[in-house]
């Protein structure tokens, strides 16, 4: 089955060695941005592509800020797409 790997802003080396392995694995594209108020502006472009497939999304839990933004895309990847 095909996947699409999403990846937050530190794994951005990793996903793309993953993506070149793996012809069956293509490389998701997530905006990490924030609002003027501090709030996560999660955005995941062509997120209508990933129905039918599998979704993976690689994070990095260096901080607490860290978390809480990659836990917002992993709710924001399956409500866009």
């Amino acid at each position: 089955m095909e996947a699409v790997l999403f990846h937050c802003p530190q794994m951005a080396g990793l996903a793309k060695r993953i993506c070149a392995l793996d012809k069956r694995i293509t490389l998701g594209n997530v905006r990490w941005k924030k609002f003027d108020d501090g709030e996560n502006d999660i955005d995941v472009y062509k997120a209508e592509g990933i129905r039918q497939k599998k979704a993976v999304l690689l994070c990095s839990f260096d901080t607490d800020t860290d978390q809480i933004q990659q836990l917002d895309a992993m709710y924001t990847i399956p409500r866009q797409g």
